[in-house]
């Protein structure tokens, strides 16, 4: 993964990895973000360098209302402010205008579609989605209205996570309908 994506799943989280007992790294905290950083370390990267090397300013938690959380701080890469904004995919990607490519930065409307379409494929398998986007924001500070700041963003990927079946559901749901009882299972956002 790119630096800046490393830097907006480790920074943009109060979630971390419990790595004693010799295991493999346990999520602790919200679970979704901790699937996250499991993910980055499955792919060779310790979250804890890149987290320590943002200094963070302040942290909108997840609302939702709003149905994203944001981090202001500053990049070890620049002094420059940065927002880091992660949060239901609908929802960031209205906020945003461009979309971060391998070729740069790139104007979001020619990918949009693209992106609805991926976004789509990923929950019609009952994933979960969550979206990752930016902002250079040297102005922003924590006393202003997260929605002030959270506009104009570069959209910077998203995030699918499958649930697997916890094994205790399948016999639990067996014996529910041997009871005569009608399961209905309703989950997701979409």
């Amino acid at each position: 993964p790119g630096q800046l994506l490393v830097e907006a799943i480790a920074a943009n989280t109060t979630a971390h990895l419990d790595r004693t007992g010799g295991h493999e790294p346990r999520p602790l905290g919200n679970p979704t973000e901790g699937a996250l950083l499991v993910w980055l370390h499955g792919q060779g990267v310790d979250y804890v360098l890149p987290r320590d090397n943002f200094k963070v300013t302040f942290q909108w938690t997840f609302s939702t209302e709003r149905k994203y959380m944001a981090t202001l701080g500053t990049s070890y890469r620049s002094q420059n402010g940065i927002l880091h904004v992660k949060g239901a995919p609908e929802i960031v990607l209205e906020r945003c205008v461009d979309v971060l490519t391998p070729r740069g930065t790139e104007p979001l409307e020619r990918h949009r579609e693209a992106i609805l379409q991926q976004l789509k494929q990923c929950q019609a398998k009952a994933m979960r989605t969550l979206a990752f986007a930016y902002h250079k924001t040297p102005s922003a500070s924590e006393d202003q209205n997260i929605g002030e700041i959270a506009h104009g963003l570069t959209w910077l990927g998203f995030a699918a996570i499958a649930d697997p079946v916890r094994p205790e559901v399948p016999p639990a749901l067996e014996a529910c309908q041997k009871a005569g009882i009608q399961v209905k299972v309703v989950t997701g956002d979409n």
